[in-house]
């Protein structure tokens, strides 16, 4: 060797890599798992909110629309009741054979989950009209839903009842008003038992277009 490779500077050694792999291990990537985990925790609690708020919408939304539609149904048979009560007292309907057809015409149809409407006298008797004819039950008279009806200047639901058929409980409300004479008398009621498991078939498929569930 010469003696000017004798006095050219020395490569110095590399003794920092070892250190240098123990800050990555120790300071970086930790710091790195931190960063992205807080990413993404900020993402999921951001997609959590929105999701969160979403379903929260389309829930408010989808009830709105099933107590929109008990609403219409309910203002709806009110209304019917109102209209069936008028058309007795200013005897439009007629005889009690008329008032018989005109209930047996219309039956289920005119309130959905009802068994039609019914006309019951306040005499002796408790003569009715309903689709099943002209007959007497002055059982009726006594009744709590009856004396209800007496009361109703204007239409309304009585509190709700039950009651077996085929050895199943159903469970129904009645929906009416009194009717009176041109003199002001009561001479009876009319009414409609609007019955909840109907009703519930009826409003499901109302809300089933529009993409909504109703729970009974």
């Amino acid at each position: 060797m010469s003696k000017g490779d004798k006095d050219a500077p020395k490569k110095v050694k590399r003794n920092n890599y070892r250190g240098m792999t123990k800050v990555i291990i120790m300071r970086v990537i930790p710091a790195l798992v931190v960063i992205v985990f807080l990413i993404f925790f900020a993402i999921f609690t951001f997609m959590r909110s929105s999701c969160r708020k979403q379903i929260i919408e389309r829930m408010t939304s989808e009830s709105e629309s099933a107590a929109n539609r008990v609403q219409v149904w309910s203002n709806g048979a009110l209304e019917i009741i109102n209209i069936f009560g008028d058309l007795i007292e200013s005897g439009h309907l007629g005889s009690n054979e008329d008032i018989v057809n005109y209930v047996t015409r219309y039956k289920k149809d005119i309130i959905p989950g009802s068994n039609g409407l019914y006309v019951i006298y306040n005499d002796d008797k408790g003569t009715t009209l309903s689709y099943d004819g002209e007959e007497t039950f002055p059982e009726y008279l006594s009744e709590e839903w009856f004396k209800f009806g007496l009361g109703c200047d204007k239409t309304d639901f009585d509190a709700c009842s039950w009651f077996l058929e085929d050895d199943t409980e159903r469970y129904s409300v009645t929906c009416t008003k009194n009717i009176k004479d041109s003199n002001g008398n009561f001479v009876g009621i009319v009414a409609s038992d609007l019955h909840f498991d109907v009703v519930k078939e009826h409003i499901e498929e109302e809300c089933a277009k529009l993409n909504s569930k109703f729970y009974l």
